[in-house]
């Protein structure tokens, strides 16, 4: 298995911190980071970053959603949420099969 971990940094970067290294700064602009970790087989999950205030949230913080890419492809992955990580970041931790591939929706469509 491979172990994931997303979150974010300020209020304008948000990434995977635990094995690539990928980021992606929206430069406080308020749209979601989005990423996607997928298998061959199609099966996999989209994990949504955004900055709590920017859709009204009384909270402080990153929002972070998951959401499978196919709903007719099961994910069993172990998945946990640490909302305290560092105070205002939290923090989802994802262990994901070793052929898994993980790429940033938002860096796909700048480049």
């Amino acid at each position: 298995m491979k172990t994931f971990a997303f979150e974010g940094e300020s209020d304008d970067i948000f990434g995977e911190t635990n094995r690539t290294g990928q980021e992606h700064c929206n430069f406080a602009s308020g749209e979601p980071i989005v990423y996607k970790l997928s298998a061959p087989d199609g099966s996999g999950i989209l994990i949504t970053g955004l900055w709590g205030t920017q859709i009204g949230s009384e909270g402080d913080g990153w929002v972070i959603c998951v959401n499978t890419l196919d709903e007719e492809k099961k994910i069993d992955w172990p998945i946990r949420m640490y909302p305290s990580n560092g105070g205002y970041k939290n923090k989802l931790v994802v262990e994901a099969p070793e052929d898994v591939t993980l790429v940033c929706l938002n860096c796909e469509a700048s480049e």
